[in-house]
């Protein structure tokens, strides 16, 4: 039964390390944007036009980071998932093997 809780514990360590990878990464997303986006408006291009194509890549990478996040999400939560359903199944073989079914 420890083998099980310690499986079971891996597997959500394991999904907790996929969210903190991809907030991570949407982190390294969004502080690429910042640059650019400053490196832009820095610029000598009109104001207008470095602010309009900042906020492009300010946005675009938002929504890389969003869609990062969203798949470690998902991710995470298929490996709950399978290991509730593994939870399952060996308490049943468990309740099976004490009452002889």
């Amino acid at each position: 039964m420890e083998k099980v809780t310690s499986n079971i514990e891996n597997l959500e360590i394991e999904a907790e390390k996929f969210l903190d990878a991809a907030r991570s990464k949407a982190n390294e997303i969004l502080s690429e944007a910042n640059k650019k986006s400053q490196e832009l408006l820095s610029s000598p291009l009109s104001y207008d036009g470095a602010k309009a194509e900042g906020q492009k890549i300010i946005e675009k990478a938002q929504q890389e980071a969003d869609e990062e996040v969203k798949g470690a999400k998902q991710q995470a939560e298929e490996i709950r998932a399978k290991s509730e359903k593994k939870v399952n199944e060996i308490i049943d073989r468990m309740v099976k093997l004490v009452t002889g079914v």
